[in-house]
């Protein structure tokens, strides 16, 4: 095997997305995929598929730490974390803790928002020269509202975006209706982000990587990385179930699993995985048209092709155990009845779970690792990877080429850790 300029490791949507536009920069770049790209091993395969300029707050807020134990402890709860002895976790939460902040958070917003404004768009450019099954689709998303308190926090801040210029309005009830025929009258209010996006993921990281192989990325699936060797600055080998390879940059996207490779180039990344779920149910007439984000419960529903709907939510911080806890499932399930007619029996295609890399302070680690002149990260993207693919991707390639970045990446730099 000839030796690639640029080794990329994980083949997920952010890896995908790399390997695309450096392709297209005319790099010799290998993509190496444990499992199947796009497949259901794969952390963005279940994905609601959102693209989500809406959701810009990071996960590490003030309002976490005011919930405090009855939503980290509860199982039922959107963000739950699993007691274990680990230094990793108590090194986590403890970073954790201190990004919950009203400063950081106002000061992340808008650049997160930046991004996935400029991501979207570039959803926009790829999806005009991939197959239409991807199903990109610019029509916003609902969030929905049954408690007052949320809703008054919702209206308030509404005011304050649209000063910022974010595209979201108030929907008055009659239209609310008309755009959602089966909401129950328990819904007091909504709010229109209109510049949310979606797509099918798998489908979109699957055409994406046959788009960067006809640009002359090799990619390889059933590939493993079984670790790195680094010589003084530099990853000097990588060595993989295809032999050894030693690449002139290494870019590490293997989103929770960069911890463990990241050790053997001496680093500690901290990420932790965090399982997501998903289920595919068999489209219902009460199914809308658009996304809706069930606010109070954090699931959304979304349709999915024309014979699908899917609904997602809740973060489940429990180390690698990858085994389906049923009372995550049945808490998603619980949502949709308290919002949508229709709701209640449902053909379930398939549920799902997966592994999101949730960094310490729930932003993206992108760019040089430290003290390592040849090592990109580009991992802890959390909930909004497949949001951020695009946009994460170029500039994951344009760290690797030495290019001006387009988007100023030091909030996620690589080494602020």
């Amino acid at each position: 095997m000839s030796e690639p300029d640029v080794l990329v490791v994980g083949g997920g949507v952010i890896g995908v997305c790399t390997a695309y536009y450096l392709a297209r920069a005319g790099a010799a770049v290998t993509l190496l995929e444990e499992h199947q790209v796009g497949g259901p091993m794969a952390s963005s395969y279940g994905n609601i598929g959102l693209l989500v300029p809406s959701h810009s707050t990071p996960v590490a807020e003030p309002h976490v730490i005011s919930r405090g134990l009855r939503w980290l402890l509860n199982p039922d709860s959107p963000l739950y974390i699993r007691p274990r002895a680990s230094a990793d976790l108590v090194r986590w939460l403890l970073r954790f803790r201190a990004a919950c902040t009203a400063e950081r958070c106002a000061a992340a917003e808008p650049i997160l928002r930046r991004w996935q404004m400029a991501s979207l768009e570039l959803f926009a450019e790829l999806a005009a020269e991939l197959p239409a099954e991807v199903n990109f689709e610019r029509k916003g998303g609902l969030f929905l509202y049954r408690e007052a308190s949320s809703w008054q926090e919702a209206v308030a801040a509404v005011h304050a975006e649209r000063e910022e210029g974010i595209d979201v309005a108030v929907v008055e009830p009659d239209e609310l209706r008309a755009m959602v025929p089966a909401l129950l009258p328990d819904v007091i209010g909504a709010v229109h982000y209109r510049a949310d996006g979606r797509v099918i993921p798998d489908r979109f990281v699957r055409a994406l990587a046959a788009a960067a192989a006809e640009r002359g990325a090799a990619i390889h699936e059933h590939a493993t990385v079984f670790g790195l060797e680094r010589r003084g600055r530099a990853v000097h080998a990588v060595h993989t179930s295809l032999g050894t390879m030693q690449p002139r940059t290494v870019v590490l996207a293997t989103g929770s699993l960069s911890p463990r490779l990241g050790r053997d180039a001496g680093l500690r990344i901290p990420v932790q995985p965090a399982k997501g779920y998903s289920i595919t149910v068999r489209r219902p007439p009460s199914c809308p048209d658009i996304p809706l984000h069930l606010h109070d419960e954090r699931v959304v529903i979304t349709p999915f092709g024309p014979d699908r709907m899917r609904m997602g939510g809740t973060l489940e911080l429990a180390g690698d155990d990858r085994g389906v806890n049923l009372r995550r499932v049945a808490a998603v399930r619980r949502a949709p009845p308290r919002y949508l007619e229709g709701m209640e029996e449902l053909e379930v295609l398939e549920i799902w779970r997966g592994m999101r890399p949730l960094s310490a302070d729930t932003l993206p680690i992108l760019g040089r690792a430290k003290g390592i002149n040849n090592l990109v990260l580009a991992t802890g993207h959390g909930m909004i990877g497949v949001s951020l693919g695009p946009a994460t991707g170029r500039a994951a390639a344009e760290s690797v080429l030495g290019e001006q970045p387009s988007l100023d990446p030091t909030l996620f730099r690589a080494d602020r850790f």
